[in-house]
């Protein structure tokens, strides 16, 4: 499988070959990398925690959400999130974010 002209077309082809070398049973394990620590000079308040909903966020990151999506109501504002997720899958996937249908 291979996608010319998308973006990511070496990217894509780097992880379709590495699956079949697995299924294959050819695989080869490289030399992990590295893990690094830093600290971070910064209010973890203002950090988003991914396993929450926004209604359980901090204020300044509902506050910050709120801007960002221009709804108040925290309901609104993730319907609003899911369109503009939508939205921007669409654009990296290649599909047309109104038709939902593959750009050619």
């Amino acid at each position: 499988m291979k996608r010319e002209g998308h973006w990511n077309a070496g990217g894509i082809q780097s992880i379709v070959d590495a699956l079949k070398a697995v299924k294959s049973g050819n695989a080869t394990l490289e030399r992990p990398g590295r893990m690094y620590e830093v600290n971070i000079l910064a209010d973890p308040e203002r950090f988003l925690d991914w396993s929450k909903p926004i209604s359980e966020q901090s204020a300044p990151v509902r506050e910050a959400y709120e801007r960002i999506t221009g709804a108040r109501d925290p309901k609104l504002a993730e319907i609003r999130t899911r369109e503009i997720d939508e939205i921007m899958n669409a654009l990296a996937s290649d599909r047309d974010p109104v038709t939902k249908s593959n750009a050619e």
